[in-house]
């Protein structure tokens, strides 16, 4: 295959590369451990990206048409590392329910709980 048909054999079936939050290289080589965010842990997870050299599939595929990784679910899904684990549980630890965005339902009641506000009924 010419590395124009390669291209856009690519081309058709990708939309671009993932990238992660956190990478750990093995020492003395080996397959890279990345750690990504919810929307592209589960895309690979369904099988629409690739857990090696990260890239986004337009379609199901089984084999990378990028790095011709071939997908292994118990391969591809290992434990994530301790200081991951830590850091994630530091960065959300204190969050408490008002640490979080109100809903547009909550944010109207603490409106409509001030008295400065004029009811009008419609």
């Amino acid at each position: 295959m010419s590395i124009a048909e390669t291209k856009g054999r690519i081309d058709a079936l990708c939309d671009g590369f993932m990238t992660p939050i956190f990478q750990e290289l093995p020492p003395g080589g080996g397959e890279p451990l990345n750690g990504l965010g919810p929307e592209d842990f589960a895309r690979v997870r369904h099988g629409y990206g690739c857990p090696r050299c990260l890239a986004k599939f337009k379609t199901y595929l089984v084999e990378c048409p990028v790095c011709h990784y071939l997908r292994d679910v118990e391969r591809d899904f290992r434990e994530a590392p301790q200081l991951w684990i830590d850091h994630l549980n530091e960065r959300h630890k204190g969050e408490t329910e008002k640490t979080r965005p109100l809903t547009f339902d909550e944010f109207m009641a603490e409106v409509a709980k001030d008295p400065g506000v004029e009811k009008v009924k419609l």
